[in-house]
């Protein structure tokens, strides 16, 4: 039963953090290119995903008994479909916007992030050696490319994993027949 429970809110919660995904990447094309250069947005759209991912997990745990408890493994396990969901849509979009939709929006996002971090390493004084093997590197591989998005959903998985593993350890739940 407990991983029909994962199953299901993993599904249902990975659903809605996709939807958030999505729904951030159409308000950023339709803002601009800025808005995929402030990095307290990007902190702040990771900090809500997992806010909803947690919301699925916490949300699990309501539909279990205390007699049955709640494993560690329901709580991981839902929070990864939730987290692969939300990946996936993420991901989706992106290759669907920057490669069919709109490619030269990706140039103009990626041009905006090479200029912020060209400044931010002038500002804080690197060499100009240093500058221009992060703008050659930068120019050579695009982190908008259908291969990149793609290898960046194992590192994102990774990433979610270790946060999946402090919430599950958070919210697991002894049965009751253990606390007597």
């Amino acid at each position: 039963m407990e991983q029909g429970l994962a199953r299901k809110f993993g599904l249902k919660f990975g659903a809605y953090a996709g939807a958030f995904t999505l729904l951030y990447g159409i308000a950023g094309y339709l803002i601009g290119v800025e808005i995929y250069t402030k990095w307290w947005l990007g902190i702040l759209i990771w900090v809500v995903t997992i806010g909803i991912l947690v919301a699925g997990v916490l949300q699990a745990r309501k539909q279990t008994t205390l007699e049955n408890g709640f494993s560690f493994k329901t709580a991981f396990s839902t929070f990864i479909i939730a987290s692969l969901i939300a990946m996936i849509v993420g991901v989706a979009f992106n290759i669907l916007l920057f490669h069919v939709i709109d490619p030269e929006f990706a140039v103009q996002v990626e041009e905006a992030i090479l200029d912020l971090s060209v400044g931010m390493m002038e500002k804080f004084g690197a060499p100009q050696a240093s500058i221009d093997e992060a703008v050659d590197q930068m120019l050579n591989d695009s982190q908008f490319s259908i291969k990149n998005q793609l290898l960046g959903l194992p590192k994102g998985l990774i990433f979610y994993a270790i946060v999946g593993l402090i919430v599950a350890a958070a919210t697991k739940r002894k049965p009751a027949f253990f606390n007597e």
